[in-house]
């Protein structure tokens, strides 16, 4: 079942990406360079139709320098002269709360857990280069990456603050709770970061309103969970870290509609990939003199992807335009370090030692950007 599963989504972009090459031009080459004659319907997209012939540009990177078409002569010169484009965009990123892990605890009573992280707004770079093939199809690549997503918490107390999870496996490996920083701290704080970076090739229709995408996917993700535990002049520092491994291949849609000057365009893909994950557990103690826990595991999985977006545009010259949208993305089936530390509370001692790589992340946020086309 796992094989079939793997082999349909190839199986589906081998199949467009054929039909994809395969496209004839969608001008007959003997008109190429010349401009439609006087009443003839709109062709977007199309090489030597006029950009805003029938109150429209073309749409997608496609983009040529022909005047309105305003007759009585039929075949006036007419030529595309921009196949490739680039954009950049500011994209401010939020990613959704950990999954709950309770950190910690005084008298029963939860003092602070991972669903407290809050990771807010950060800036992160994203990056498009394309070029338009002589059959209207483009081929894209992107860039996209975060290497420090982070959100801290603090659980401050008497010295009777007990973290579950730490002190579970220190009872486990041997450190005695009368000596463990995790069973009587004043201080316990906890923080998290999150790393991504996404790179994708895609072929792009760009002759439609509605075009169809399919490409390749790879994407990592690293995740840290660090805890601090004090206890007076003592103090014990233990770490759950992750990395997953993704490649795979998606398809998708954008659609895009110009009126003049402004644009408007939504787009979204998905995909399945193949997921290397690994995980690495380091549980210190009393004072950071015992190693209650150090192991690594590691393991393989499939995974899902998903995006959406939309933005806006305004093109003030036909080779700069100026955007603004929102997008969203979620990765299904990760390993990430908080899900590491087990549930329920009889299963705190077997912490890391089992790969867990079935959380998933979301992250969204809105973004401004330029494009330049040649």
């Amino acid at each position: 079942m796992k094989l079939t599963r793997f082999l349909f989504l190839p199986a589906l972009m081998a199949a467009f990406v054929g039909s994809a090459f395969g496209q004839a031009p969608m001008v007959d080459p003997a008109m190429s360079g010349m401009a439609p004659p006087q009443g003839a319907p709109a062709m977007l997209g199309a090489d030597c139709y006029p950009p805003t012939y029938g109150g429209q540009m073309a749409p997608g990177p496609v983009y040529t320098d022909c005047p309105p078409y305003t007759g009585p002569e039929p075949f006036a010169p007419c030529q595309r002269t921009s196949r490739g484009y680039f954009s950049a965009d500011a994209f401010l990123v939020h990613r959704k709360g950990s999954t709950p892990r309770t950190m910690a605890t005084s008298a029963g009573v939860i003092r602070s857990s991972t669903a407290d992280l809050d990771f807010g707004m950060e800036t992160a770079p994203r990056m498009t280069f394309g070029y338009v093939l002589p059959n209207d199809v483009a081929i894209e690549g992107t860039a996209f990456y975060k290497d420090d997503l982070d959100a801290l918490t603090d659980a401050v107390g008497p010295a009777n603050l007990v973290s579950p999870y730490f002190a579970a496996v220190s009872s486990a490996g041997g450190v005695l709770p009368a000596n463990s920083n995790y069973t009587g701290a004043s201080v316990i704080h906890t923080d998290q970061s999150t790393g991504i970076h996404a790179y994708e090739i895609n072929l792009v229709e760009t002759g439609r309103i509605f075009n169809f995408i399919s490409g390749f996917r790879y994407t990592e993700v690293n995740d840290v969970l660090n805890v601090t535990a004090t206890e007076g002049a003592a103090v014990s520092q233990s770490q759950v870290s992750t990395s997953n491994y993704l490649l795979g291949g998606q398809v998708g849609f954008r659609s895009r509609y110009d009126w003049e000057l402004f644009g408007i365009e939504a787009g979204g893909k998905v995909g399945y990939m193949y997921n290397n994950a690994k995980s690495q557990t380091l549980v210190r103690d009393n004072n950071n003199t015992e190693v209650a826990r150090y192991v690594q595991r590691s393991g393989n999985n499939d995974a899902f992807a998903g995006e959406l977006s939309a933005k806006i545009s305004y093109r003030p010259l036909p080779y700069l335009a100026f955007t603004g949208g929102y997008q969203c993305y979620w990765i299904t089936e990760l390993a990430l370090s908080q899900d590491q530390l087990l549930d329920p509370v009889a299963q705190n001692a077997n912490s890391g030692l089992f790969l867990n790589a079935h959380g998933d992340m979301f992250y969204h946020g809105p973004s401004v950007g330029m494009e330049a086309r040649w």
